[in-house]
């Protein structure tokens, strides 16, 4: 278990399988980036509908972000996509 109480923000967060371990170890998410909104949906019913997505990373103003302790990113999956 995490002593620190250490903070996060989960990016390119997919349905938040990073996340999981973080939290497992007692860190504390405070909310995530996704632009695919089908796992938005996922994520949601994973996390709760009270949970701040900021969208899309290269839209985001930093000083729009809580402070935190560190981030997790998701592996870029936008090369494997098919449209």
């Amino acid at each position: 278990m995490c002593q620190n109480n250490l903070t996060f923000l989960d990016f390119c967060s997919g349905i938040g399988g990073g996340r999981i371990g973080l939290e497992n170890l007692g860190m504390n998410c405070l909310g995530f980036s996704e632009i695919d909104k089908d796992a938005e949906i996922t994520y949601r019913e994973f996390f709760g509908d009270d949970e701040v997505n900021y969208g899309d990373l290269m839209q985001i103003e930093p000083k729009d972000l809580p402070d935190f302790d560190f981030m997790v990113g998701g592996f870029p999956c936008q090369t494997f996509f098919i449209i």
